[in-house]
């Protein structure tokens, strides 16, 4: 990609007036835009120059194929971004669709996990492409599995990972655990069993009397029983967002590079 649709890529993401670079990139300023993100979970042995470069529009390539257009892309060795002319009409659900997330799994060799958000205008880039990015930030420190991930899939994450006062208050309930390794594992075992304690005391290889106990001394020392719903609301709550704080939450989404 040459330095004049660099330039429009970066007016766009800034919010700034773009309608003057159009000639010189070559292209139109679209009303609206799907932003895509993805990260490359299992990055291919690093290439030549030459390799990458291939690669680099082997991806574009796919973007402009899919939306019968130039895309504009950002692209590193771990991902990208991508903004696509988002058709009238035409929301996140039904345009993350178009995002061809196969052949971009194909030209890396890898899986992949993205995010896509739509900006409804010009001067909405800015603030959609900062949701995609916070979703797929969010998406890759769960460990999400490889797919395309709206605000809507994660939207109780993503608003976990924000700072804030509540966010410290709700991350220090866990503060009691930290020193505590078996009753943290506990914790997360009957989370991800969805509250079956019979299958988490199977995955955590203990006897459901073991696994008892340890809920309980979870309750005496947080003040917050996992056997009621509020308390297990909280726990849960409290335990996403002390991965995403001990994930390093804040810091910039690979796929943001030149």
């Amino acid at each position: 990609m040459g330095q004049a649709p660099r330039d429009l890529t970066a007016a766009l993401l800034a919010g700034e007036p773009a309608e003057e670079l159009e000639s010189p990139a070559g292209m139109r300023v679209a009303a609206g835009y799907v932003v895509c993100a993805w990260h490359v979970a299992r990055p291919s042995p690093p290439g030549t120059a030459r390799s990458t470069l291939v690669r680099r529009r082997r991806i574009r390539g796919a973007f402009d194929d899919r939306f019968d257009t130039t895309v504009l892309t950002v692209l590193d060795e771990r991902g990208g971004t991508a903004r696509c002319q988002r058709r009238r009409g035409v929301g996140a659900r039904a345009g993350h669709a178009a995002v061809p997330l196969g052949e971009l799994a194909d030209v890396v060799g890898a899986p992949m996990v993205a995010s896509a958000a739509v900006a409804h205008s010009v001067s909405a880039v800015p603030d959609a492409a900062q949701e995609a990015r916070e979703v797929l930030f969010v998406a890759l420190r769960l460990a999400r599995l490889p797919g395309l991930y709206l605000l809507d899939d994660l939207v109780l994450e993503v608003q976990l990972a924000r700072p804030g006062v509540a966010n410290d208050r709700l991350v220090q309930r866990l503060a009691p655990l930290r020193s505590r390794h078996e009753l943290l594992t506990t914790l997360r075992a009957v989370i991800e069993a969805k509250d079956n304690r019979r299958r988490a005391a199977a995955e955590l290889h203990v006897h459901p009397n073991t696994l008892a106990y340890r809920l309980r001394r979870i309750a005496e020392v947080t003040g917050l029983d996992p056997a009621d719903a509020e308390g297990m609301r909280v726990l849960s709550a409290a335990l996403t967002a002390h991965d995403l704080r001990e994930a390093g939450y804040g810091g910039e989404i690979a796929g943001a590079g030149q």
